[in-house]
């Protein structure tokens, strides 16, 4: 089997190394702006994946070559190469399913998010947090220690070239944006900023296969699982005067939070998850008293075999159900994505703390420790996990060992939990102590959720904040 994923691979490789580099590239960046806000329809990725997209794109920037004849190239051949890709063996011997499930999962569930909510929730934690949070006021500038700049300026950067890009095919060169109507907008940006933004944005083909030296020394199963090089530099120098977006997306995903604390990581080390994840708690509350007739409470200090202990960040008392919940902002790493390492443990690291904390802080509840004395030990207590990353599907317990009566939910599902009525919210918290077999699910799938996070306050007061955007809220919620 590994032979055949080798050689799978391989050809797969060879055969997007018959076309020219610029046109397949330039290809692959048309047909990746004919794709709308999710939710995608099926059959408009039965023929073509924005994922597919985006692995032609790696593979064509880190093996393609511009020794070939020019020949015109059509969605039909995007397609095929597509379409190989997805035949390509991807189990090797003794790799385990649960493996590939990961890797097909980070690959593929990105794309169901929608630009609102990556940039919004940005602006939402690393603006709004600090102003509504007198002690959290000393962290207004932190997003800035990410890309150098004001969050505000990133966003709105990422914004105009991601939407810039999207109706020129991929393309950006300098005059597009005032042809294309964006004037004004370009008034409320320091364009001092904006060159900041996109040339940490912008990287070589030749840069690009500097960097993935390491990665070409070993196994054609880390080749084809590497991090994509687009989703770091979603800008490809593309001629001497103009860049060229393959998958214009990637530039909305640099502007999530998740874009944000991968470069503040890589800048300021642990640090930075350290104080984003002040933040982050804080936004989590915000976002737990959206439910209406919650009782909601922070941490608690308790005395723990004659020493002081935190409790958990936040109890949210529920008809019928008391949540104890605790938020994560630690990032899921670039190796756990690619699949490396034991699948069991894939989010061990992570998770694990969370839910000891989770776990002490319901024992100490119900041997009746004084210091908790205000949290109701009558109901049932269900532990809750929110992330601020996308641990997929840490409930199937395939990754990490979720204990009883505990549940992992991200953000995005958060955002959209709180808009439901508290009785329905409690209801299906209780239903997962009757079924234990739904706390493996996410709750997007067990709730039968829709995602409603164009419509979350806070989200919606973050992208108002932003010049012309309440404009753009009015089309999209009208369905527009």
């Amino acid at each position: 089997m590994g032979d055949e994923l080798e050689n799978s691979y391989f050809n797969f490789v060879e055969n997007v190394r018959r076309w020219r580099q610029d046109d397949l590239l330039r290809a692959v960046a048309y047909l990746s702006t004919q794709f709308g806000e999710p939710p995608l329809e099926p059959n408009a990725v039965s023929y073509i994946s924005p994922w597919g997209l985006a692995a032609i794109a790696k593979a064509t920037i880190l093996s393609g070559t511009s020794h070939r004849p020019n020949r015109p190239i059509t969605s039909h051949d995007v397609a095929k190469l597509s379409s190989t890709l997805g035949s390509i063996a991807t189990i090797s011997d003794g790799e385990e399913t649960s493996k590939i499930l990961l890797r097909l999962a980070f690959e593929q569930f990105p794309y169901s998010t929608s630009d609102f909510e990556e940039w919004t929730r940005s602006i939402a934690i690393f603006c709004e947090v600090p102003k509504s949070h007198p002690k959290l006021s000393h962290l207004e500038e932190l997003g800035k220690s990410a890309f150098g700049v004001p969050v505000r300026e990133v966003v709105l950067s990422c914004r105009l070239l991601s939407v810039v890009t999207k109706k020129n095919a991929g393309l950006w060169h300098e005059g597009f944006a005032g042809s294309n109507g964006f004037v004004p907008f370009l008034t409320e940006l320091d364009l001092g900023s904006f060159e900041t933004v996109k040339t940490s944005l912008t990287r070589t083909i030749e840069a690009h296969r500097l960097d993935a030296i390491p990665t070409e020394l070993k196994s054609v199963t880390a080749k084809r699982w590497s991090q994509n090089p687009l989703k770091r530099y979603p800008l490809l120098q593309f001629g001497e005067t103009s860049l060229l977006a393959p998958v214009p997306r990637m530039l909305d995903f640099a502007a999530s939070p998740q874009g944000f604390a991968d470069r503040g990581f890589e800048n300021c080390g642990n640090i930075f998850t350290v104080e984003l994840g002040h933040l982050f708690e804080a936004y989590v509350g915000d976002q737990l008293k959206l439910l209406a007739g919650a009782a909601v409470s922070g941490e608690q200090e308790f005395d723990y075999q004659g020493s002081l202990h935190m409790s958990i960040d936040w109890f949210v008392d529920l008809p019928g159900v008391t949540l104890l919940v605790e938020a994560k902002s630690r990032r899921v790493m670039p190796e756990t994505r690619s699949g490396d390492g034991e699948p069991s443990d894939a989010y061990s690291e992570s998770l694990d703390k969370a839910f000891k904390q989770i776990a002490k802080t319901k024992s100490e509840i119900l041997a009746g420790n004084p210091s908790l004395n205000t949290i109701k030990s009558g109901k049932p207590l269900i532990g809750v996990v929110v992330t601020l990353d996308n641990f997929y599907l840490a409930n199937s317990q395939n990754f990490v060992a979720v204990p009883p009566n505990m549940l992992v939910i991200s953000i995005r599902e958060l955002e959209s939990l709180v808009l439901l009525p508290t009785e329905v919210v409690s209801n299906y918290f209780l239903e997962i102590l009757g079924d234990p077999r739904l706390s493996t699910f996410d709750v997007f799938n067990s709730m039968e959720l829709k995602d409603v996070t164009l419509h979350n306050p806070l989200l919606i007061q973050a992208a108002k904040s932003l010049p012309g955007f309440d404009l753009y809220l009015e089309g999209q919620q009208q369905g527009i």
